[in-house]
């Protein structure tokens, strides 16, 4: 995405690889379905760990133990997923990752404990279908709930206007509805998001209808000024 930082070598990405950049890692082989079925919780532990540190302590990244954002972007790579793909931060909701673009080995073992993944070629076919795990709405909430806590940094209350609309279109990829908030934020509001005007805005996308025939006065007063703005036919 254009407007996030980018890294020294110029290229750019979206907000959850931020700084990334990095050649790819060719070093990893899988043992393939069939062998995974028949090792035992041992030798999937291992690896599991082993494939954790074909990305992490990357020199570029200078982060010991973990994987840092040139790392992901080699991970990434060897999945053939874009940064901005909603699975990227699908997988790190399903680590439990507190850093945008890192991952400890606690986190990445949480994660494809919960995926069911312990080679590249599983992670492969997971990140194609990880819109699937969404698809449930509580798990949704949980997801859409995770996603600010991970967008803002430890010393911000809310999110800036435009990390949180980068995320807004990474989660629901081309929603009429939300490309018209987003556009009418971008023109009338420029002030940052608080997480109860996002967790709101993911509640009022599920329960208010397109034509606001069941919207009530019971959202905060943005949503509510939102709403007199497309009422008004302006």
């Amino acid at each position: 995405m254009s407007w996030s930082p980018t890294s020294n070598n110029g290229m750019q990405y979206g907000p959850q690889y931020r700084y990334a950049s990095g050649s790819r890692n060719m070093g990893y082989r899988s043992a393939g379905p069939s062998a995974q079925q028949s090792l035992p919780v041992k030798s999937k532990s291992s690896t599991v760990r082993n494939l954790f540190y074909q990305y992490a302590n990357d020199p570029s990244d200078n982060l010991p133990g973990r994987i840092g954002p040139n790392g992901v972007v080699r991970l990434l790579q060897d999945v053939k997923a874009e940064p901005t793909d909603c699975s990227v931060l699908i997988f790190a909701w399903k680590c439990k990752a507190q850093t945008q673009c890192e991952f400890s080995v606690d986190e990445w073992n949480t994660g494809l404990t919960a995926i069911r993944c312990s080679d590249l070629n599983d992670l492969r076919a997971w990140f194609k279908n990880a819109r699937n795990h969404i698809q449930n709405p509580a798990d949704f909430k949980d997801f859409y709930k995770f996603t600010f806590t991970y967008a803002k940094s430890l010393a911000q209350r809310g999110l800036p206007l435009d990390v949180a609309i980068a995320y807004w279109q990474i989660i629901y990829d081309g929603n009429t509805r939300v490309n018209h908030w987003i556009q009418w934020l971008q023109n009338e509001n420029k002030s940052g998001i608080t997480q109860d005007e996002w967790d709101s805005f993911g509640a009022f996308i599920r329960q208010v209808k397109a034509d606001f025939s069941n919207y009530d006065e019971t959202w905060p007063t943005r949503i509510d000024d939102y709403v007199e703005f497309c009422k008004s036919g302006k």
